[in-house]
């Protein structure tokens, strides 16, 4: 829309242009993208798009620019070779529509074979198990039922799970590293006898970071909902609190000082709960995937979707902490364990993997003191 409404602006004020603009308009390059700038609108989006899913990976700068020059001749070729001489051929009427006819049914035709033999059902070689991508990529329930707080909302509506006749509280807090443990919480407070209680936020840790805006992330409106759930928290006095976050944020500081910015930001939030919970827990975490794990498999290029690298582990001063590192790495960390794919994405772990990991994640808790085993 926004490209629509400036050209027009443009095309509007044509009479009142500064030199240097009508300089630059009358250019024979600028004149030369005018020309081919429909092809280049019609090449641009499967030429930067479907590298990357071939790759199985975000392309990097180098590559992309090297799309955009493949695009630009695409277009030029396409425009020369194609739409100039259909502009200026005297056609027929019944040719035109004869080639509508065909064209339209050729269309219809290879979308309707392409329904019937697409599937999100892929085999790896890796793994004597097939798996449904939809399935992979499913989130929890929380992203549904609108108790997972999104972009631009400053609150978490007080959703309530686990064993809801319970007076015993547990409260999971954080970002989407903390909501991917969302169903292993659920579980592990149901069979204990406890309520759980989920604050978390897309993009926004638990703990006050110098963070930069970018995009639809709002440092300012990150802080208000951290804020907020405090609020909460200290209300509930929840006998089990458990903290995560992605390890992965870009700060306002240089990466050699991140640690020390994570420290305090941990240590500040940990003063100000100390006095709510008596269980205050930090969860590691999970080890960060370079690429996109279903995407990669779905690519085919099995040997490069164990790209994963372990967390770094930034400091957690005086929490309680569990960390579940090994229970995902052994020598390296695979994409696929017994029959599940770890990763939902290039980030999260996938639903089955936190369902598959809440035993280990359940004698964590007894082990560290904070629940009975039943």
């Amino acid at each position: 829309m926004l490209p629509v409404v400036g050209s027009v602006l443009l095309i509007v004020s044509i009479g009142s242009w500064p030199k240097v603009l009508t300089k630059s308009f009358n250019n024979p390059v600028a004149q030369w993208l005018g020309e081919i700038s429909y092809p280049l609108y019609l090449w641009h989006w499967p030429i930067l798009v479907l590298p990357s899913v071939w790759l199985g990976q975000s392309l990097t700068v180098f590559q992309r620019i090297l799309c955009l020059f493949v695009t630009v001749v695409f277009a030029h070729l396409t425009s020369k070779y194609i739409e100039q001489p259909l502009r200026y051929q005297k056609y027929s009427t019944a040719f035109v529509y004869k080639a509508l006819v065909g064209v339209t049914a050729s269309s219809v035709a290879l979308g309707v074979g392409i329904n019937l033999n697409s599937s999100n059902i892929i085999s790896p070689k890796m793994s004597q198990y097939s798996f449904d991508l939809n399935e992979v990529t499913k989130l929890p329930i929380i992203y549904d039922d609108g108790c997972h707080a999104n972009y631009g909302e400053i609150n978490t509506t007080e959703c309530l799970y686990g064993d809801k006749s319970s007076n015993k509280e547990i409260v999971l807090f954080g970002d989407s590293h903390a909501a991917q443990w969302f169903p292993a919480l659920d579980k592990i407070a149901t069979s204990q006898g406890y309520k759980l209680f989920s604050f978390t936020k897309a993009s926004c840790s638990a703990i006050d970071l110098p963070r930069p805006n970018k995009g639809a992330f709002k440092a300012s409106e990150c802080r208000k909902w951290q804020e907020n759930q405090i609020v909460k928290i200290k209300k509930i006095k929840p006998d089990i609190l458990i903290l995560t976050n992605s390890e992965h944020y870009q700060l306002k500081a240089s990466e050699n000082q991140k640690n020390f910015y994570w420290q305090q930001a941990q240590r500040k939030l940990y003063e100000e709960l100390k006095p709510v919970s008596k269980n205050v827990i930090f969860l590691v975490d999970t080890p960060k995937p370079q690429i996109d794990v279903p995407a990669c498999l779905a690519s085919g290029k099995e040997e490069e979707c164990n790209q994963i690298d372990r967390p770094i582990k930034l400091g957690s001063p005086s929490y309680k902490k569990i960390d579940l590192t090994n229970w995902f790495c052994d020598s390296t960390c695979p994409a696929i364990k017994e029959n599940y794919i770890v990763y939902r994405d290039a980030s999260h772990i996938s639903l089955a993997a936190a369902l598959a990991a809440t035993e280990i994640l359940r004698s964590e808790l007894i082990k560290i003191g904070v629940i009975t085993a039943n």
